[in-house]
């Protein structure tokens, strides 16, 4: 009876060690699947505004400007809040510029604006993705932009609450830097290119941080993304910019 039992002991402690290793098995390939979605779904939205391009086209109105950017501008519906001039916003909430090279054609270049806004938002600066691949990414819009002759407009990131400063990365340590570790260089880098070529820029980390160098606690509805009062105070910050860029006259 002893000698049966001992080996059903064994058997029945085999089949949880195999059943443990299929469940960790089964995370694991759903956490993986799980990331091949959120990647492929960056960058494959490029016909997110597929039918609001459509209809812009057909109407064979060329807007003044278009804004591209992520969830920020996504957000912030810029139509009809910019004076005279009509915009077109074309933000995808989870992307960076590298994602938005991908659907430059479609979003910029076939819609003929007279310019095109480009802004990156915080989760461009998360570990892991590429500092100078932003740069490039940016740089190659720009040139598209300009042989379409289409006037580039380049618009600081906003700051992020000082909470949202803290970011881990892939292993769970957190990164020394945060966010405005990359963000603040960055940002002076598009200032400093700016000015180097000539181009406008819409500075919405000065007009927004505090003496930290955050996005205020009142001007924020979360830890990266501004609230009604904050947008109203990147609205006049990018008006005052484009009005003298494409106003009456130019």
């Amino acid at each position: 009876m002893i000698r049966t039992i001992i080996p059903i002991g064994i058997l029945l402690l085999l089949l949880v060690a195999v059943t443990w290793k299929a469940w960790c098995y089964r995370q694991s390939a759903l956490s993986a699947m799980s990331k091949v979605e959120v990647i492929s779904e960056r960058f494959t939205r490029t016909d997110f505004f597929e039918e609001a391009n459509r209809a812009r086209l057909e109407s064979g109105k060329r807007p003044d400007v278009v804004i591209l950017g992520a969830s920020i501008t996504r957000r912030w519906s810029p139509e009809g809040k910019l004076g005279d001039l009509d915009v077109a916003e074309r933000g995808v909430g989870g992307q960076w510029p590298s994602h938005y090279l991908l659907r430059f054609k479609q979003d910029v270049l076939d819609l003929q604006p007279r310019a095109v806004v480009i802004k990156a938002c915080a989760i461009t600066f998360r570990p892991g993705v590429s500092y100078k691949g932003t740069q490039q990414a940016l740089l190659d819009m720009l040139d598209l932009a300009e042989s379409a002759g289409i006037k580039p407009v380049l618009a600081t990131s906003l700051p992020v609450r000082v909470d949202g400063n803290v970011v881990y990365d892939s292993k769970g340590n957190k990164d020394p830097n945060g966010i405005n570790g990359l963000m603040l260089p960055f940002n002076q880098w598009l200032r400093d290119l700016a000015a180097e070529r000539g181009y406008p820029v819409i500075d919405f980390f000065a007009a927004l941080a505090d003496e930290q160098g955050f996005l205020p606690a009142e001007l924020a509805i979360d830890d990266i993304h501004p609230n009604d009062l904050a947008y109203e105070t990147m609205t006049t910050t990018a008006r005052v910019v484009l009005e003298d860029l494409l106003g009456e006259g130019n």
